[in-house]
């Protein structure tokens, strides 16, 4: 009885969030949602999968849906210092050069300027989240340098190499857009949507898109950097894979 009257209050808490744009998801290259944000107090916006927030102090309650790491192929540090509860489940984090392991009860107080990386959560897991008044305009990314250099580096880095070598850090937009940041090509890395249909449909494009290349799960940063690559040229792809397996089929659809 105790768990359906929780469940109901559950679901109806969900519904409001998602009502009230009080809901964020972060999703992988692959459509796959990796984490919910729940915004208690002050609400967030979304533009161009980057997430934007008041200076002022907020409140956020935090699911981790995938082991996947929330960070992907980076640390940052925050705009303002945070304050974590771990309510349920664990997870592993970097903070400076010191791995962590945060469970149930744990509190963890980073400073604005502290560069840390969440490296692996166990499913299910919950935290609460405070950050405190922005000193920063943006976020500080230090992303990892590549094993090898993907062909959009040898295209559009001068003197070749990876790109997250060229800087010891930058800001988040300018890391996020660097692939011109539309929302079709944007998932070079995690992204951030507000939740609702139009993103459930987004997400579930992506997913049966990434099942028709044969693509099942993300292993590893290479191959989301991969996956990040040839998302634009998706259409054009399975189009030419549709062809190749029955040609009359493809004219006749292009033909009506």
């Amino acid at each position: 009885m105790l768990a359906m009257i929780l469940s109901k209050i559950g679901a109806v808490v969900e519904s409001f969030m998602i009502r009230h744009d009080r809901k964020l998801i972060l999703a992988d290259v692959y459509g796959n949602e990796i984490m919910h944000r729940y915004c208690l107090f002050r609400k967030e916006s979304v533009d161009q999968t980057i997430v934007k927030g008041s200076k002022w102090p907020a409140l956020y309650v935090h699911r981790f849906i995938m082991e996947e790491s929330p960070d992907g192929p980076s640390r940052h540090s925050h705009v303002g210092s945070t304050l974590s509860l771990m309510l349920r489940g664990e997870y592993e984090e970097q903070v400076g050069d010191d791995m962590k392991l945060r469970t149930p009860g744990s509190i963890t107080y980073l400073k604005w300027n502290d560069i840390h990386k969440i490296v692996r959560a166990k499913k299910d897991t919950w935290t609460l989240f405070l950050r405190w008044i922005a000193r920063s305009e943006d976020v500080r990314v230090v992303p990892e340098v590549c094993e090898t250099v993907c062909n959009w580096c040898s295209t559009n880095v001068e003197g070749g190499g990876c790109f997250n070598a060229k800087e010891v850090e930058f800001k988040y937009s300018t890391y996020s857009r660097q692939f011109n940041g539309e929302r079709d090509n944007a998932f070079r890395f995690p992204s951030w949507f507000l939740a609702g249909d139009e993103t459930n449909k987004f997400l579930s494009r992506r997913r049966v898109a990434m099942a028709r290349l044969g693509r099942a799960a993300p292993v590893g940063v290479q191959e989301q950097l991969e996956v990040g690559r040839k998302f634009t040229k998706l259409p054009i792809i399975l189009a030419q894979q549709r062809a190749e397996k029955k040609p009359e089929a493809h004219i006749k659809d292009h033909m009506g």
